[in-house]
């Protein structure tokens, strides 16, 4: 088959010719001898154990839709991905794996299809959630993604190339990382686990068999540098997913652009790091909570910046880098909680408190 090096297991074939010397010319034929395979170590009897703790809760997602072709008009495409059984009926996969889809297709690894339907998604996120009405599906257990460190064993499974329950081993090679992609902020996970096209949306599974992160991406004409969407951002989206069909994204009244090292060196911001509010609404909470805002107009490449106004650092004990760690923070808030915030305004650090707004049903 093109492309596919079929590798053999451990059986040694030999032709064992005997001479005996009462009968000569007497050949004895031994067969194929079937050598022992060496007994599983310590570490890959973890990694099996893990493995089978996933397994049967890893699906393969098929996804039909069409596609414009200049010369023969609308053709049907399918592609592939991986998805995880998460919960009661719920199935979670990336969001660009059923991103055009007008079907979709669940295999459990055994082979029997399931009937789903889309519960909500996520894109900003890439993340998508499936319902499925199917009884006695095996579910997963979760781990907690807050909780890895650099240089633990991961498990990477899926259905790369459509070849269901594949596992792949490596570690976690960086953590809080950030990809030129909306939405993510400083979050995701490296791990150098090899990863191929039909994994998207599969575990990332830690030694005791826990899904930790989803698989997302991997950085194209690289080695073994694979991401994956942190399994805690997962779970706080899901309850929305369920509820509304996407995200809460809190409408505080601000707004504002990130700080970067930079930025701030050619500005003469205080701060190395941070989201700058530039702009907040009259009559909004955080206008109520006092967050000011710019005052001066500086433009720059094209672009206005409004200095002077506070940068918010922090926000319930998490770091803020920029807009995208502020979103993704605030998905763990609700209507009525108040939050508090970290900001810097003129060389000193402050704290206020931020009322959360009664939800808007909006994708703005």
């Amino acid at each position: 088959m093109n492309g596919v090096r079929f590798l053999q297991g451990k059986i040694i074939h030999r032709a064992i010719h005997f001479l005996l010397p009462a009968v000569a010319g007497l050949v004895l034929a031994v067969g194929p001898i079937v050598l022992p395979v060496a007994a599983a170590t310590t570490e890959e009897e973890n990694t099996i154990a893990a493995y089978n703790k996933v397994v049967d809760s890893v699906v393969l997602v098929l996804s039909h839709g069409q596609e414009v072709n200049e010369s023969e008009g609308y053709r049907e495409i399918s592609t592939s991905g991986s998805g995880i059984l998460i919960d009661e009926h719920l199935i979670v996969t990336n969001y660009h794996v059923i991103e055009n889809a007008t079907g979709i297709d669940v295999i459990l690894g055994d082979g029997q299809s399931l009937t789903v339907s889309i519960v909500g998604t996520a894109p900003d996120y890439d993340i998508a959630l499936l319902k499925t009405q199917e009884q006695d599906v095996p579910v997963v257990e979760t781990g907690d993604s807050d909780q890895l460190r650099i240089g633990q064993k991961l498990l990477a499974v899926g259905s790369p190339f459509g070849l269901e329950n594949s596992v792949t081993v490596g570690i976690v090679s960086g953590l809080d990382r950030r990809i030129m992609r909306p939405g993510f902020g400083a979050d995701l996970i490296q791990f150098d686990a090899s990863i191929n096209p039909g994994q998207s949306g599969g575990p990332v599974v830690d030694s005791d068999g826990k899904v930790v992160g989803v698989i997302l991406a991997k950085v194209q004409d690289g080695e073994s540098v694979g991401f994956a969407i942190p399994i805690n951002l997962v779970l706080d989206l899901i309850p929305d997913l369920v509820r509304m069909g996407h995200p809460f994204r809190p409408q505080i009244g601000l707004s504002g652009t990130d700080i970067t090292p930079d930025l701030a060196t050619i500005f003469g911001i205080d701060s190395q790091y941070g989201f700058l509010v530039e702009d907040v609404e009259e009559n909004s909470e955080a206008r109520a909570a006092g967050i000011r805002g710019g005052d001066r107009i500086i433009l720059l490449g094209g672009r206005e910046y409004r200095l002077g106004g506070d940068v918010i650092q922090g926000v319930n004990g998490r770091s803020v880098f920029g807009g995208e760690d502020l979103a993704r923070i605030l998905l763990r808030s609700r209507p009525g909680e108040e939050v508090e915030f970290l900001i810097r305004r003129n060389g000193e650090s402050l704290r206020t408190r931020v009322r959360i707004p009664p939800m808007r049903h909006t994708m703005n």
